[in-house]
């Protein structure tokens, strides 16, 4: 078991993978309402702004891929089910707008990008369970 969240390697446990999972969503939030506030100041930052988001993406990549790999010992499909996973918001982003009401959009957001892909990966169980 790795318990390092920088080590694409490894696997982890549900309780790690909860840590891991807080301190990333903690650090995305953060970094995101200080890339925000960069922006609404006016600063012209070009691309530097997403390089520090994506590379949050890629660390939920890696836990996601960890914990699943930790549930089906198949390392093609953790991968691919990882990268679903870390990427959602990318890949959901085109089907959003189609909502009217920015309030359900709000939520919709929240729901399918902080709450759901984590349960989903903690109410797996291990392969020793």
């Amino acid at each position: 078991m790795s318990n390092n969240i920088f080590n694409p390697k490894g696997r982890i446990d549900r309780s790690t993978f909860i840590i891991n999972y807080i301190i990333l969503t903690t650090l995305y939030i953060l970094i995101g309402i200080g890339l925000f506030t960069i922006a609404k100041n006016n600063y012209k930052l070009a691309l530097l702004p997403i390089i520090p988001l994506f590379m949050m993406k890629i660390l939920f990549t890696f836990n996601y891929k960890k914990r699943i790999f930790d549930c089906i010992k198949n390392l093609q499909a953790s991968i691919i089910l990882a990268i679903i996973l870390g990427f959602d918001a990318e890949i959901i982003s085109p089907l959003l707008p189609k909502i009217g009401n920015s309030v359900w959009l709000f939520f919709l957001t929240v729901v399918l990008l902080f709450v759901v892909p984590p349960a989903i990966l903690v109410c797996m169980p291990s392969r020793e369970d």
